[in-house]
């Protein structure tokens, strides 16, 4: 029996002594956080760089597709490209112009950390899921001179991996990793994805401050039917008894914010007024002041709803037109039409109440980047037609 219980001390103790040589040895592992830029390219910006140019495999025929550009070159030439470097800033921006994030993770050599974004929709006649996203998947693998080799695995979630490669990576700066891009039903998204690595020999041992979220890395694969683009028109215009010019300004000064103006020449009026986005769909409410021979403040709604990657119907009711000058309540005003979308032209037909009832059908044609060249004849229910030729910019 004595010997029963000093065997069972014996192994006792070789237990505690491995569990202690187990914590010393995990205690001063060495800590690896990795910090990533993904940048979000919009169409126009993607266009300049010619990232169509330099893909390397063909897509699919599926309605989702999954690519990567990997070109040391490239990645160069986007480094110093102006509208990069003066745009690397964290947070979310407008949905049409270059969003960036700064996502990070932390781990030990040899244990992989991953990074997971996306949305997904769920069909319930057919019971398939479709989504679009990235996992980021970082393993470090060896650490020299304060340099970390890196495996990095990037794919698409609803499809194979498409990058597999190790890369040595430093805590001095963001050594580019790859551009992808992702197509969907609706549109396609390009991404510039860099990336850098920092060694922590020993965690502090006072409070803990998160420095890092992967919030706005999610935030750049929520879908919204609301269009975010500003634009600025220039016209002139003639019913053949007179000519007259105006111009007209439609600019988000953020993500739920748009400020709109117009003035026109002759007879002279401007309208000057804020909407607000109160709907990922869409729906804006809405404040005017408007001048037309009287001073007025208009109180509505509006719903500009993408119905497809070419095609969004819009109406604006505004009920409550008020004459600043008698503060009396006047004629509604409102506002109906469709948009029709190519990536060269475009095509708007509608109508509008202002006083009278007018028709109206207008045709964009690119001629340089975001300048397009306006025609467009309207129709006024007192049996007047309008004529208008300009120029519109979009950005």
């Amino acid at each position: 029996m004595r010997r029963f219980f000093e065997d069972v001390f014996v192994m006792r103790m070789l237990i505690l002594s491995f569990l202690i040589f187990c914590f010393a040895v995990f205690a001063n592992e060495t800590v690896v956080i990795y910090q990533l830029e993904v940048i979000r390219l919009n169409e126009e910006i993607a266009t300049k760089i010619n990232l169509k140019d330099i893909q390397v495999e063909k897509l699919d025929s599926n309605n989702l597709g999954f690519q990567v550009i990997y070109d040391a070159k490239t990645m160069e030439i986007l480094m110093k490209a102006p509208f990069i470097t003066a745009n690397l800033e964290l947070g979310t921006k407008n949905e049409k112009t270059l969003i960036s994030t700064r996502p990070w993770v932390s781990t030990i050599v040899g244990k992989p950390a991953v990074l997971f974004a996306a949305t997904e929709e769920l069909s319930f006649t057919t019971g398939l899921r479709t989504g679009v996203g990235m996992r980021i998947q970082l393993t470090p693998v060896n650490v020299h001179e304060n340099k970390i080799l890196t495996k990095i695995a990037f794919s698409d979630p609803y499809g194979p991996t498409v990058f597999d490669n190790e890369m040595w990576l430093s805590n001095e700066c963001f050594s580019p990793i790859c551009i992808t891009t992702m197509k969907t039903e609706k549109e396609t998204m390009y991404f510039a994805i860099y990336a850098k690595a920092s060694l922590v020999s020993k965690l502090p041992e006072n409070n803990i401050y998160m420095v890092g979220s992967v919030d706005e890395l999610a935030d750049m694969f929520v879908t919204s039917s609301a269009d975010r683009i500003s634009e600025v028109n220039g016209y002139v215009y003639t019913d053949f008894s007179r000519i007259s010019g105006a111009v007209e300004a439609s600019i988000w000064a953020n993500d739920s914010l748009v400020v709109q103006s117009g003035l026109v020449i002759i007879p002279l009026s401007f309208v000057f007024g804020v909407e607000h986005l109160v709907s990922e769909d869409g729906l804006r409410a809405g404040a005017k002041f408007l001048y037309d021979s009287d001073y007025y403040l208009l109180l509505g709604v509006s719903d500009y709803s993408k119905i497809s990657e070419n095609f969004t119907l819009f109406a604006e009711f505004y009920p409550f037109k008020i004459s600043l000058s008698q503060w009396k309540f006047e004629s509604i005003s409102w506002k109906v039409g469709a948009r029709i979308d190519f990536e060269d032209y475009c095509i708007v037909l509608g109508a509008y109440k202002s006083g009278q009832i007018n028709l109206w059908l207008e045709g964009r044609v690119r001629v340089y980047r975001a300048l397009f060249l306006l025609v467009g004849i309207q129709y006024s229910l007192d049996n007047r037609i309008y004529l208008r030729a300009g120029i519109s910019v979009k950005f």
